[in-house]
């Protein structure tokens, strides 16, 4: 079993006989209804439709298969300025709507971030949507759709629960005598 979170520092190392480069990840809440004030976009008011819209986008229209949603590095990928901006901390798998009003997703984290957040360097997630996107195939617009999302300290929809850490970690080593 593992210590604190503390005591992982220092203590990653690669799993025997681990071949990709992926941490499976647990459920995580990526939205949630409310209406939020940004001093860039102004009012945003989140519905349950707005969600559903999100949910069935994600399943039916965009990311077509084998593209998948990435979830970067406190949204550097939207306005990236150098190489490192893009980089991936994990991958959406999947999206869950709950009937309280959130959704919620499942990742791949790369190895890199779910050490960060197994170490508690990273805390929450920020969802990237376009309140009316524009279908790449059909061109008409489909209404609210995730893009993205980030692992940030400082989400915009506050209030929302924190990442778990991946609960299994191939390549986190116990703490060793």
């Amino acid at each position: 079993t593992f210590g604190p979170v503390s005591d992982l520092l220092g203590s990653v190392r690669l799993a025997e006989g681990d071949a990709g480069p992926f941490v499976a990840g647990d459920w995580f809440q990526l939205a949630k209804t409310g209406t939020f004030f940004s001093p860039v976009y102004g009012k945003i008011t989140i519905s349950p439709q707005d969600l559903g819209t999100m949910y069935t986008n994600f399943k039916t229209k965009t990311p077509l298969a084998p593209t998948q949603l990435p979830i970067d590095y406190d949204h550097l990928s939207d306005e990236p300025q150098k190489p490192e901006d893009g980089k991936a901390a994990g991958w959406i798998q999947d999206l869950e709507l709950k009937a309280d009003g959130t959704l919620w997703a499942t990742p791949k984290w790369t190895k890199r971030a779910a050490t960060m957040i197994a170490n508690g360097e990273y805390r929450f997630i920020s969802p990237f949507f376009l309140t009316n996107y524009q279908d790449k195939n059909s061109g008409k617009k489909i209404g609210p759709t995730l893009k993205a999302a980030a692992v940030t300290n400082r989400p915009f929809l506050e209030g929302m629960q924190p990442i778990p850490a991946p609960s299994n970690n191939p390549f986190l080593a116990p703490d060793l005598p």
